[in-house]
């Protein structure tokens, strides 16, 4: 799965990063730090959409969906997601700092990868576009609110809510 925490590979590369979001002054090598861990996050998330996705026969946004949930709510995955989410608002609260354009960047990856879930003419339409705006605003959103509360079974059933309300719209075409 392309970026999720999603980021383009090119957009996880900050110049300098001095201090962290409560203040404390970080090392000059944790940038570093952070650029190896996302090539590292991003294979997993590749190889976990990889099943859910044929050129010829797109799964769909549910399945893509429902994927990348099971990737963000993992455990495992949070000290990154938690990572992920201080370089977004940095880039939201610093935009000329070192994490520029990272949020921009982010937002527009996860679209395409999003859109190669799609059929053509529902990923060209104006309403496929709606669709997956919907799906990425969603799991970013659960995301974030998983990171806040570790409220896993609220937001599994929040998230299941969302797919049926996806998959019926993937049905109705």
């Amino acid at each position: 799965m392309p970026g999720w925490p999603p980021w383009p590979p090119t957009a996880w590369a900050p110049t300098s990063c001095t201090s962290t979001p409560c203040g404390r002054t970080a090392s000059r090598s944790t940038p570093r730090r952070e650029q190896a861990a996302a090539p590292h996050g991003r294979a997993d998330e590749l190889a976990l959409l990889e099943p859910a996705g044929h050129p010829d026969h797109p799964a769909g946004l549910a399945a893509a969906v429902e994927r990348i949930w099971t990737w963000l709510a993992a455990e495992e995955h949070r000290p990154l997601l938690r990572l992920w989410a201080e370089a977004y608002a940095r880039s939201l609260t610093q935009p000329d700092g070192p994490w520029a354009g990272f949020a921009r960047a982010t937002v527009e990856d996860w679209l395409g990868v999003l859109a190669g879930f799609q059929p053509p003419p529902e990923r060209d339409s104006e309403a496929g576009a709606v669709r997956r705006t919907l799906a990425l605003a969603v799991l970013r959103g659960a995301l974030l609110d998983l990171l806040a509360t570790d409220d896993e079974r609220r937001l599994d059933a929040a998230l299941a809510h969302q797919l049926t309300l996806l998959r019926a719209d993937e049905e109705s075409g």
